[in-house]
């Protein structure tokens, strides 16, 4: 009754739970799937394959080399290993929080579903680059973007502007207006930008 317990738990489980299996004793050893659960098949091969029987080289998301690069070394000084990964789903990117844990010559994987916090941290970080009066980069942005695109060509342009008067327009019409004109500045100059041009908002009218 115990085991069927624990095997009802493991199966029913919301984490992708895996164990592999050591084979041969010369040479390189080698890793095979005996065991997978529901969750672990949905978020891996969801319409594919079924998990159990797979080498370990073959499941090329939960990144395999650095799993055998752990796990090859003494037995006895295995420690748990933990690493998150992007797999392509069919509703989008999933990324998965991988926990490999030593079972004597084996190790088990427990797949944690991390999307939301992972989407979360994305957004946040997006946010934090992003001016959100005018929906372009700011300053930081800006430095980042702009630092990326130095990394791989050393042909480019910086384009400074602001806008002439701009203080007496909020004076004369208010910030509503002025905050409208920035808007709208900013949407001419996406309209007319490239898909390799940075546009950032600096501060103020710049």
């Amino acid at each position: 009754e115990s085991e069927h317990l624990v095997r009802s738990l493991i199966e029913t489980s919301s984490n992708g739970i895996l164990r592999f299996s050591r084979e041969g004793d010369d040479g390189e050893p080698k890793f095979r799937c005996a065991f997978a659960n529901r969750s672990a098949q949905n978020f891996i091969r969801e319409n594919g394959d079924p998990l159990v029987g797979m080498p370990i080289e073959k499941l090329e998301e939960l990144l395999p080399e650095r799993l055998l690069e752990h796990f090859t070394q003494d037995p006895e000084k295995s420690e748990q290993l933990s690493f998150e990964v992007a797999i392509d789903a069919e509703v989008g990117q999933k990324w998965l929080r991988v926990v490999a844990d030593p079972v004597g010559d084996d190790f088990s994987l427990t797949l944690i579903d991390v999307t939301k916090r992972k989407r979360s941290e994305q957004k946040m970080l997006a946010d934090a680059l992003k001016d959100p009066l005018t929906g372009s980069l700011n300053r930081r942005g800006f430095d980042a973007d702009g630092a990326a695109a130095l990394s791989t060509s050393d042909i480019g342009a910086v384009l400074y502007l602001d806008l002439n008067d701009f203080k007496s327009i909020n004076d004369r019409f208010g910030h509503d207006v002025g905050d409208l004109i920035l808007r709208q500045v900013a949407k001419c100059l996406k309209a007319a930008s490239r898909n390799t041009d940075i546009l950032a908002r600096f501060g103020g009218e710049e």
